[in-house]
């Protein structure tokens, strides 16, 4: 998916890199190795920026978004 994504990526765009999780324990398991990214040159040809981010970057939020979400899972 990551490289139907990077194909249609417009001129100095921007993508998060995430979803790294399911790769975690793939050597300790000796799974095959994870697929690769094809169409990586179109990171330079659109000069894109693609910046991963991990979920301890924004523990500080963690309330905030508690506050907000909870009340809609309790109600169902």
């Amino acid at each position: 998916m990551l490289d139907a994504a990077l194909l249609n990526m417009r001129l100095d765009g921007r993508s998060a890199a995430r979803g790294m999780l399911s790769q975690y324990n793939r050597g300790r398991q000796r799974q095959p190795a994870a697929e690769g990214v094809n169409n990586s040159t179109s990171l330079v040809h659109r000069r894109v920026r693609m910046e991963g981010f991990v979920v301890f970057d924004y523990r500080h939020l963690q309330s905030n978004f508690s506050n907000a979400v909870l009340p809609n899972i309790r109600s169902g």
